[in-house]
């Protein structure tokens, strides 16, 4: 596929796809007028009903989106498109305005990420229904690579569907002439930061198995938009680094470690008067 062919990528809701779970997913929840709700659960604030066969959307190198929906009403104020998982939960929200006869949302990075993993798009349109219920058009996500073959100039590098945990605080360095109070103190924090760095890793790689397994069922599935071999590439590249980063904590532990021991040695030595300090350090694990 060509940039020129990739700047005209086009949904059209025909289910080319059926046999994907995916599809099945929404096709046993979306009814043919609206979704179904169990009895037990609260009547919903909206109507949703399938886009019509010939309905399209496009998106564009930039992260325009545009939508021809047969059945969107002339003019709408608060229009949104939601990107929603099996259980109609959205997972990115943008606004929608009409644009002569089409209605048009800004889709980033996140909206692209939310697409590859979406169940279905919904464009709302506040009390549109015929029961003063909001509106919702929904398009099956099934076979969204067609319009996000263009949208890869707004993927970068950074590893899609992965969330970086928060680092720890660095452990604060032991000054000169510390009482036996703060050299106490100190043991204790070197302690402590050694104990949010296993943890660190251990979330850092949990995130990164979390990430990677949504990355290779997209791929092995064949639900990969058909996006350049560079950017394919990329994404390998942040997968693999977030593994050496979690690799180089156990080194930064030892080091810490080290570190910490030949303070508070360096303070018993210096302090023999006083009762020894120990940094008590649990097994590396």
């Amino acid at each position: 596929m060509t940039n020129d062919q990739r700047s005209a990528s086009t949904f059209s809701p025909r289910w080319g796809r059926a046999g994907l779970s995916i599809a099945a997913l929404f096709f046993a929840s979306l009814a043919p007028t609206a979704i179904a709700q169990d009895e037990d659960e609260e009547e919903a604030t909206y109507t949703a009903i399938r886009a019509a066969d010939n309905d399209t959307l496009t998106i564009s190198a930039s992260g325009r989106a545009s939508l021809s929906l047969t059945r969107a009403p002339a003019s709408s104020t608060g229009a949104k498109l939601h990107v929603v998982n099996s259980d109609n939960y959205s997972l990115w929200t943008g606004d929608l305005t009409k644009q002569g006869n089409n209605w048009v949302a800004q889709v980033d990075r996140a909206g692209v990420q939310a697409m590859l993993i979406a169940n279905a798009i919904q464009a709302e349109f506040p009390d549109a229904a015929t029961d003063d219920k909001d509106l919702r058009i929904s398009l099956l996500s099934a076979d969204l690579d067609g319009p996000l073959d263009a949208a890869y100039p707004l993927v970068g590098t950074e590893p899609l569907f992965y969330e970086a945990p928060e680092t720890p605080d660095a452990l604060e360095a032991l000054e000169p002439n510390a009482d036996a109070i703060r050299i106490s103190s100190y043991a204790m924090a070197a302690r402590r930061y050694d104990e949010q760095l296993s943890a660190y890793q251990q979330r850092l790689l949990a995130a990164k198995s979390n990430a990677i397994a949504l990355w290779v069922d997209l791929k092995t599935s064949g639900r990969l938009p058909a996006w350049p071999a560079s950017i394919i590439s990329a994404q390998e590249r942040a997968f693999a680094a977030i593994e050496a980063e979690a690799n180089a904590i156990t080194q930064q532990r030892e080091e810490v470690r080290a570190t910490a021991r030949a303070a508070v040695d360096q303070w018993n030595a210096a302090n023999s008067d006083a009762e020894p300090v120990e940094v008590p350090f649990r097994d590396m694990g």
